[in-house]
């Protein structure tokens, strides 16, 4: 089994990037999983112009997002709540790929 863990927070001093860390640890620990993170402030995707699919010129880094999701057959995402929701980072990250992230 594949599972993707998200770290959805771009903030400088964020605290939920060290709960992704410890869910990865955990994760990495189990037998037949293997397990990636997938660092939302590392990808750091400008705001959204074209989803992912209809993308013109798609980056390096979001054909590595992407194939990474795509191949997943689970996925943690671990976020922060801002103003009763989670970060606009991980929104627009979101939006890039929904996509992908159907049937997870």
């Amino acid at each position: 089994m594949n599972i993707v863990v998200i770290s959805g927070s771009a903030r400088p001093k964020r605290k939920s990037h060290q709960v992704a860390l410890e869910v990865l640890n955990r994760i990495t620990k189990r037998d037949q999983i293997t397990s990636t993170l997938l660092d939302i402030k590392e990808y750091n995707f400008q705001n959204l112009d074209y989803v992912y699919k209809n993308h013109p010129s798609p980056t390096e880094q979001m054909k590595n997002f992407s194939e990474t999701i795509t191949k997943a057959d689970g996925i943690i995402i671990v976020s922060p709540e801002h103003n009763g929701s989670y970060s606009g980072a991980l929104k627009n990250t979101l939006d890039y790929f929904l996509v992908n992230f159907l049937r997870k």
